[in-house]
């Protein structure tokens, strides 16, 4: 646990100098919110639904009106567009990392110290997952607040965070977080160019963007059970990219492969 946490704190040592990712951690949750939040109050999106759908969606709210629903399926279906701040980050933080040893060449003075593939590997992947949970987090307040200061005189209440929502962050968050940096960390261990590894990075987003668009577009309602089916999906990918990250870190590969 020591090693990780030496890791951990070079890591984020080197993050706090690259300029460009301190920007991204300050202005994507602003982003992503903002956008979040416009949405909800939109007049034009699920305009085609009946009242009877609407209801059946959410029979837990009868009592509210057919426009109050709206907006909360509305808020529902924007949860895949969540999921790509905590992968996005990963994606840019572990190109900077990996790549960035590999032109200093430090990872085989690193290996050469008493520390075990599998706690740099675990290093490496707390570095860009904290700072992306945490980047999430503050875009989670920042989508409640908004949330609820434009919504609460049409519900005389506060309707965020909800279930599903808080789901998202703390579940599907996480797993989508370690998919983003495990993808990342794969990819920028065979190429030589920060903007190549993070272009091709982010090319893990495309199916939460694809869901996402799914939603909104109304061929897709997001339930609790296609959340716990993505939650099985990012579990076994995960599984899946971590160990194939684990073998690609092997001393023997870094050494005679990494250049």
């Amino acid at each position: 646990m020591d090693k990780i946490k030496a890791i951990l704190f070079k890591e984020f040592q080197e993050i706090r100098k690259t300029k460009m990712i301190l920007y991204s951690l300050a202005v994507i949750p602003i982003v992503f919110a903002i956008v979040i939040i416009t949405t909800i109050n939109s007049n034009d999106m699920f305009k085609n639904v009946s009242e009877k759908v609407l209801y059946n969606l959410y029979p837990q709210y009868q009592n509210l009106t057919p426009k109050q629903i709206l907006q909360i399926l509305i808020l529902d279906q924007n949860t895949p567009m969540f999921l790509i701040i905590p992968m996005l980050i990963p994606v840019m933080i572990a190109a900077y990392s990996i790549i960035g040893e590999k032109e200093r060449k430090t990872l085989e003075s690193l290996l050469a110290t008493p520390i075990t593939v599998i706690e740099l590997f675990i290093g490496k992947c707390l570095t860009a997952v904290i700072p992306a949970m945490g980047v999430s987090i503050v875009a989670f307040i920042i989508v409640c607040a908004g949330v609820d200061i434009s919504t609460y005189n049409s519900f005389g209440f506060l309707i965020m965070p909800n279930l599903k929502w808080l789901y998202t962050l703390i579940v599907l968050g996480t797993l989508a977080s370690f998919l983003g940096v495990t993808f990342c960390i794969i990819i920028s261990t065979k190429l030589k160019d920060i903007r190549a590894a993070q272009q091709l990075g982010s090319l893990i987003i495309l199916p939460v963007f694809l869901f996402h668009t799914l939603g909104l577009s109304g061929k897709l309602f997001i339930s609790f059970k296609m959340m716990l089916l993505g939650t099985l999906i990012f579990i076994v990918a995960d599984l899946i990219l971590i160990y194939i990250g684990i073998k690609i870190f092997g001393r023997e590969e870094i050494l005679t492969k990494w250049k």
